[in-house]
């Protein structure tokens, strides 16, 4: 009886511990959509958008590279994302940091809310993030703020792509 209790009690903590393995392990998600931009005037630019997203329980952070269409050209921008709970700081290559939220259960979020003040730019932006299918699709918003008004909008739609579809993609994008 011992035994077969032995053997349970291994095979659970096995499971356990597999369980724990995998919960830590990096994911990445690759993304490919649209971004369209609706600016004061009601202009409207569409371009194509993409997102390389890994997730990390393990180590607390979600990894960005995304491309997309800013001042004329393609360039591509990385970010890391913070997550201490609900609470998440992101910092972007290029020195940008926000402030934010996350909504669900860790790791399975549903919702993801991001403010970014830009002072040099004399710009904010507030960032939301619909995540409940994030495995196959995101959608998103961004709103554009300076001197208190809105300048422009952004809404994303992105959808999970294998990695040589996105790569394909980026190379075109940013003729390399």
């Amino acid at each position: 009886m011992w035994l077969r209790t032995a053997a349970l009690a291994l095979a659970l903590c096995a499971c356990a511990s597999l369980s724990r393995a995998a919960a830590s392990t990096a994911e990445t998600i690759y993304y490919i959509g649209e971004a369209s931009t609706t600016g004061a005037d009601g202009s409207v630019d569409r371009h194509t958008y993409l997102i390389a997203r890994t997730s990390d329980p393990s180590a607390g952070t979600i990894a960005e590279r995304a491309v997309t269409f800013t001042r004329g050209a393609y360039a591509e921008d990385s970010s890391v994302i913070k997550v201490d709970g609900n609470r998440i700081s992101m910092t972007t290559a290029t020195g940008i940091e926000g402030t934010g939220e996350l909504t669900g259960k860790p790791w399975e979020w549903t919702f993801l809310r991001l403010e970014f003040d830009i002072p040099r730019a004399g710009m904010k932006i507030v960032d939301y993030n619909f995540l409940a299918e994030y495995r196959t699709s995101i959608h998103g918003h961004k709103d554009f703020i300076r001197g208190g008004k809105l300048v422009s909008q952004e809404d994303v739609v992105l959808h999970a792509v294998d990695q040589a579809t996105y790569e394909a993609k980026r190379m075109e994008l940013l003729h390399k």
